[in-house]
């Protein structure tokens, strides 16, 4: 009778311990499907954009060279590059030697001449300092978009337009300040990207800020756009496609 007791406890014991374990099995197995499930739900979200400041893009520091330019003011850079540009049309005939404009820039000539600027020696100079900006800028475009990697980013700015279809911006500049849309001087390149957007943008004023997601490369453009001084040249360091574009408002922080 003792013997009999005894083999049903184990019996018994025996069954409780099949039952808790696969339990347990049942309890991992679910446990493990909902995790897959999640991990899937999550890569095909995907993780929100990262928002960055335009200070990210374009560091103030570069290599250090001999860079004449650096040591004039910013009325004189902006003196002298008026000069330029008008002896340019002179030379190409498409304004007179003795015209209003020639003599406003001959007057900032004399002017910049009496504080110690060495215009002539400047414009031998301006190609050489070109070509390694050029460089820098190309250099430090390619070591951060690089540090993206491939996740997208959120930037806000202000929009230079470029191209419109059926009323919306789908191609355009995005800068970092108002200045920038439509100062005379055109914005570093650095601070420039150069962005399409298959949804396009609602035509907005230049003093309306944007916001932009999507990813960014290191991609040099340039597009002629008319600004204070006609048409001008303005290049970007970066390029956005294929991104979403959106007007901002502080409260959408």
């Amino acid at each position: 009778m003792k013997l009999k007791t005894c083999i049903s406890f184990v019996l018994a014991t025996l069954l409780i311990t099949i039952a808790i374990s696969k339990n347990d099995t049942i309890a991992e197995d679910s446990i493990s499907l909902k995790t897959t499930f999640q991990d899937t739900k999550k890569s095909e979200t995907g993780e929100s954009p990262k928002t960055i400041q335009w200070s990210f893009l374009a560091p103030e520091n570069g290599k250090p060279f001999n860079d004449p330019f650096a040591k004039l003011t910013q009325d004189q850079l902006s003196d002298l590059s008026y000069v330029v540009r008008i002896q340019r049309l002179i030379e190409d005939e498409k304004i007179k030697a003795d015209g209003v404009d020639a003599k406003e820039a001959a007057n900032l000539s004399n002017k910049l001449t009496s504080e110690g600027v060495d215009i002539g020696w400047l414009i031998i100079q301006r190609e050489r300092v070109k070509q390694i900006r050029g460089l820098q800028v190309e250099s430090q475009s390619r070591s951060i978009a690089k540090s993206l990697g491939d996740k997208k980013v959120t930037l806000t700015g202000y929009v230079i337009p470029i191209r419109k279809r059926e009323g919306k911006l789908t191609e355009f500049f995005l800068v970092s300040t108002i200045a920038a849309c439509s100062h005379e001087d055109v914005p570093p390149r650095l601070k420039v990207i150069f962005v399409t957007s298959k949804s396009g943008l609602f035509s907005a004023d230049k003093r309306t800020p944007v916001r932009v997601t999507g990813r960014i490369k290191a991609k040099a453009t340039m597009r002629k756009i008319i600004n204070g001084n006609g048409q001008v040249m303005v290049h970007s360091a970066y390029e956005m496609s294929s991104a979403i574009a959106e007007l901002y408002s502080p409260a959408q922080q």
